[in-house]
Parts: structure tokens; sequence; C-alpha cells
């Protein structure tokens, strides 16, 4: 995923980021962070206290994507 997809592709790709293996939650997570919409900030602030390291490292990259593109972003998220 590069461009925003339809609304149920997104419904998705955020499903797939809570799923109970973690490959799928990895991979929800970098489809997301490509896209690095604000809204799904919370959900990758949330992943960074995943218990799976794979998992934390992609939360960590697409929360720097978000940031990264949006400066404006809420910042009180990560205190």
């Amino acid at each position: 995923v590069w461009d925003q997809p339809r609304a149920e592709v997104m419904k998705g790709l955020r499903a797939m980021a809570k799923h109970a293996d973690v490959f799928q939650r990895q991979a929800g997570l970098e489809a997301l962070g490509r896209l690095a919409l604000v809204e799904d900030l919370p959900l990758f602030v949330e992943s960074l206290a995943d218990r799976s390291k794979l998992v934390q490292r992609t939360a960590a990259w697409a929360t720097r994507q978000v940031y990264s593109r949006h400066p404006e972003a809420d910042r009180s998220l990560l205190e």
C-alpha cells in the first residue's frame, strides 16, 4: 500500500494491526506507516508497547513517518 485505499481496505489494515498473530500486526502497521496518516497515530503509539519487538520497531518507524510528514501532529501522545 502506497496510496490511500478505499475505506474498507483501511478498516482491514487497522484490524490487521491489532491481530493476534505478530506477523499480521507487523504487516498492518507497516502498510499504515507508509500512508503516515495522523489519525493512525494513536494506533502506532499504542503498538509501541506490543509484546513483540518486531511490532514495536515497526510502530516506532510508523510513528516517525507521521511526525516527519505532519510536524503539527499532537506530540502529547508520546508522553
